[in-house]
């Protein structure tokens, strides 16, 4: 039976880490699809809000989304479903870790 060899005492290990970024407005990388969203239908479903306006609570981005499901078109339905689903499976993380 052959014993693996331990590595060297100066070899790194490798870890993986996710990194956030945070731009100017202090929103992370995770909401840039919500964002880009927003943008493309502000003018068809959003005109209602001011014009650099961006959710910043997780529930001010489900009530967005569903405007922007209830006034847009199927593409706008298709893609804003998505990005809820995708919020809640984060939203369960995060209260998972508690």
């Amino acid at each position: 039976m052959v014993t693996p060899t331990p590595p060297p005492r100066n070899a790194r290990r490798r870890v993986r880490v996710r990194a956030v970024r945070h731009d100017a407005f202090g929103s992370t990388d995770a909401d840039a699809p919500v964002r880009r969203l927003i943008d493309r239908y502000r003018a068809q479903c959003l005109w209602f809000l001011r014009r650099g306006y961006y959710p910043a609570t997780d529930a001010a981005r489900e009530r967005v989304l569903r405007q922007i499901e209830r006034h847009g078109d199927l593409h706008a339905f298709r893609r804003a479903a998505e990005i809820r689903t995708w919020l809640s499976h984060r939203s369960s993380g995060t209260s998972a870790d508690c």
